[in-house]
């Protein structure tokens, strides 16, 4: 059986996030929601309900990237309620780091954003928690 380099790539990025980020299970579980909820979604909604069209490496739409960010916002929003982490000085957090999500969900290259996507909310999740 042949496994494709964007199958390889994300199983790969999913391995380094967990064995990275193993005792910041907050990000482990937002960026598991955000590959399931934001790309998800954007594939569905841009699919089905995608008229704005623009291409950087691959044609998307403007409505799936849209998903993507409420999607991203949402998994993180569900993993920072679980493990308590809601607060006022999270908030700005959330939208940045699910806007970089989006941006390098969308700069995907040959449908590498199953990678891109989760390592881009890991990182930015991570710094951000930092400060």
């Amino acid at each position: 059986m042949f496994l494709s380099i964007n199958v390889v790539a994300a199983i790969a990025a999913l391995f380094i996030i967990f064995f990275v980020f193993h005792d910041s299970k907050y990000i482990i579980m937002a960026v598991y929601l955000s590959g399931a909820f934001g790309d998800g979604a954007g594939e569905i909604i841009g699919r089905r309900l995608g008229k704005i069209k623009y291409k950087i490496f691959v044609e998307k739409s403007l409505e799936g990237s849209i998903a993507v960010f409420v999607g991203v916002v949402l998994s993180i929003v569900i993993s920072f309620a679980i493990y308590d982490m809601m607060t006022i000085s999270n908030i700005w957090k959330i939208f940045v780091a699910s806007i970089i999500g989006t941006g390098f969900e969308a700069l995907n290259y040959a449908g590498l954003d199953n990678a891109t996507l989760p390592l881009s909310v890991a990182v930015s999740l991570y710094l951000f928690m930092l400060i």
